[in-house]
């Protein structure tokens, strides 16, 4: 960093610049989707495999296990100039410019287990009495011994695919401004150009699966009674006649032969514009006979994002087609074992990127494959906001009341190139809405040291323009369709306040409030089948993908308790006569707790139910210890957050029981980090820093409507950053 000012002070220039980067892998596994439960549902269709014995309702079975061990090199590139000049002591200017650039190189190993895969849907009667031999794979079935979280699978069809990204995202803003006092107004503006872009660059995602060939597929012992441990174990498949039997154990997963279905990789991503203008004034004056501050002002914004993927795709016919050999994994692969700490049940070979980079340039050079048509993932959406608001502070004795509103006007335009009947049609859709916010705040000093703030407020939250487009974004490898929903509308809340504060001498704080919020239309994300042959090829059927969009649900609430405690032990140390040195420790602590209920419409199969407010955990506690004294402050720092509603899925009655049709809600569970913050001043102008980052390597964990069936674990491991300060 630097900074130095100029003719008499007139004029400051700032300039700064960072770079970080770091090595990594992960830990994973992912036990999803979970199939639609037994039974019959009326208007309902499903995938064969489905479990209709007696007590079938109670029972989840998972479509699949996979293992995603990622490699990655994240990194940060960031930038900054200012200038600031002041032509007149009434007169203030500034332009700045910031630059930030995120870059990921991942490359990803991809093991799916598809546990489902010919497996047959059960008769509605009970178990034999005695039991059958073993002729098909027995997925989802209990007269095999099957349960839902362990049991054996016999002829388990294997997906591989081997995802190398080299995805870079840049955020660049420029804004000019001032502030300017004149005949007793102060003049505050502001214009902002932003220009954002979320690359999706792949450099090659080859694709293998296993063969028709029962004995050519393993038999997979799985065993999910340990929620934070799924496992499989791998042995040959027997077949006596049309009897399967579990052969030798198997190690090493490349055993099992596999065969090559295509190559792709895409290039492109997601551009953001925007311009901003925004001005505020404000001056002193005299309301109801009372000293008042009053401030108006209005902003005015245009943002237009795109999305521009091109995809190039090479098949296996197109190999064929060409008179070449079909690739192996063999010609991508490098000795280079497991590098995380996860028991796999397994061992693998990662691959090379540079090597998968290679290939697909080769393909290109000889024209096998061909690019693929991206318009189906196209969109440009559009977002114009005109704001005004106006507010007065008015001075009491006792405080202060603060009132006001803010009026917003927005339109939104979405176009698309949905699958209409089997044809690309272009799709524009409109809307607009007005809202108005008014506000009531007081804050009323008990004395010096003691305030109570009170609050009447309303806001609203929109969706993200972008996710008003009407497109479609499909993932073939997990079997995901993501879109927009351009009917969703703004979340409005009127919510109240109170709290209270006490600023403690000669230092100190501690806080207790509650809130209360009304929401109508609350936003969620609400996953299920997609259950349409819009988006099917001729070699693919897409019509059983989960696909994720965001709606607007009904009425709700969220009700909260919030406490702040902060202090340190100087003052007792002294009173005390205690060591100099104890006079650094303090400790931070806040915790807030949430009562929230939202109403969810119904949809497909799923019945009008409530569920918690999306995002919001019931206990949110934070607590640490810091130091300062001697030139060195540091911070040991944890947080503990319980559960909390990623998104809303489907469900259904089956022999008169609610069930997850599907995964059903999905949660992120009860999660907890460990951080160290450690500056020490060496000299004025050499500072000296330490972070540790995820010191307990706390995993990310996620589950289908119960902790009983968890549907990913990733632990990424802690993190050390070490750094020195220059002043000058």
């Amino acid at each position: 960093m630097l900074a130095d000012r100029f003719f008499d002070d007139k004029i400051g220039i700032l300039a700064q610049a960072s770079f970080y980067e770091r090595e990594m892998v992960t830990d994973n596994w992912e036990t999803d989707p979970y199939l639609r439960p037994g039974g019959t549902i009326s208007g309902a269709s499903g995938p064969s495999g489905i479990d209709r014995r007696p007590g079938s309702e109670t029972r989840r079975w998972a479509r699949e296990y996979e293992n995603k061990p990622y490699r990655l090199t994240r990194g940060n590139i960031s930038g900054s100039l200012r200038a600031d000049w002041r032509p007149t002591e009434h007169d203030k200017l500034f332009a700045q410019i910031v630059y930030s650039q995120f870059t990921d190189v991942e490359l990803r190993n991809n093991y799916i287990f598809r546990l489902d895969n010919g497996a047959t849907t059960t008769p509605t009667t009970p178990c034999p009495a005695t039991p059958a031999p073993i002729t098909t794979s027995t997925a989802n079935d209990i007269c095999s011994g099957n349960l839902p979280n362990r049991g054996t699978v016999y002829g388990v069809q294997m997906n591989w695919n081997f995802r190398t990204g080299d995805i870079k995202e840049y955020i660049l803003t420029n804004t000019i401004g001032g502030n300017h006092s004149r005949f007793g107004w102060d003049i505050d503006w502001r214009f902002n150009f932003t220009e954002t872009e979320d690359g999706q660059d792949l450099t090659g995602t080859p694709v293998f699966q296993s063969p028709t060939t029962v004995t050519s597929r393993p038999t997979v012992d799985y065993d999910f009674t340990d929620v934070s441990n799924n496992t499989v174990r791998l042995y040959n498949t027997v077949l006596t006649g049309t009897v399967r039997s579990r052969g030798d154990a198997v190690r090493n997963i490349e055993t099992f032969p596999m065969l090559f279905t295509e190559i792709a990789d895409a290039e492109g991503g997601d551009l953001t514009l925007a311009w901003t203008g925004k001005l505020d004034i404000t001056r002193e004056s005299t309301l109801f006979g009372l000293p008042a501050t009053i401030k108006v002002g209005g902003l005015v914004t245009s943002r237009e994002k795109k999305r521009r993927l091109t995809q190039y795709r090479a098949r296996a016919a197109d190999f064929v087609a060409a008179g070449v050999a079909l690739p192996t994994y063999g010609d991508f692969a490098i000795d280079t074992a497991f590098k995380g700490e996860y028991p796999l049940g397994y061992s693998f070979r990662y691959y090379s990127g540079d090597k998968v980079g290679d290939f697909i340039r080769s393909l290109k050079d000889r024209r096998i494959g061909a690019v693929q048509d991206g318009s189906g993932e196209y969109y440009d959406v559009t977002e114009d906001i005109l704001a005004a608001y106006a507010m007065a502070t008015v001075r009491r004795d006792w405080g202060n009341i603060v009132f006001g509103g803010r009026m917003e006007r927005t339109e939104n335009t979405s176009k698309a190139l949905p699958l209409i009947g089997g044809v690309r049609v272009l799709t524009q859709l409109k809307n607009d809405d007005t809202l108005f916010f008014p506000s009531l705040h007081i804050n009323y000093d008990l004395n010096d040291d003691m305030k109570i703030r009170l609050s009447l407020n309303t806001g609203a939250a929109r969706p993200d323009f972008d996710d008003l487009a009407a497109n479609f974004s499909i993932d073939d490898a997990p079997g995901l369709i993501t879109g927009g929903n351009p009917d969703a509308k703004p979340e409005r809340s009127v919510g109240l306040d109170a709290y209270f504060e006490y600023y403690m001498q000669p230092q100190g704080y501690f806080q207790v409030g509650v809130y209360y919020k009304d929401i109508k239309d609350a936003l969620f994300t609400q996953s299920g089948t997609f259950g349409s042959t819009v988006l099917n090829t001729p070699d693919r059927d897409r019509s059983g993908y989960n696909f994720t969009t965001i709606r607007n649900g009904g009425d709700g609430h969220l009700l909260g308790l919030e406490i702040a405690y902060t202090q340190t032990i100087e003052n007792w140390v002294k009173a005390s006569n205690g060591p100099a040195w104890l006079e650094g420790f303090g400790v931070r602590v806040s915790a807030t707790a949430n009562d929230s209920e939202i109403n969810v419409p119904s949809v497909g199969t799923a019945p009008n139910r409530k569920v918690v407010l999306p995002g919001a955990s019931d206990l949110v506690t934070n607590a640490a210890i810091t130091y300062e004294k001697y030139g060195l402050s540091a911070r040991l720092a944890y947080q503990y957050r319980t559960k909390w509603l990623q998104s809303v899925g489907g469900y259904a009655t089956v022999n008169g029981q609610l069930v997850p049709d599907g995964n059903g809600d999905i949660y992120w569970n009860d999660s907890e980090s460990l951080s160290l913050s450690v500056r020490y001043a060496v000299t004025d102008q050499i500072e000296l820093t330490f972070d540790g980052i995820n010191l307990a390597d706390s995993p990310g964990r996620r589950f289908a409507d119960s902790e009983l069936y968890p549907i990913e674990y990733e632990t990424f491991g802690p993190r050390y950053l070490i750094g020195m300060r220059f002043k000058y």
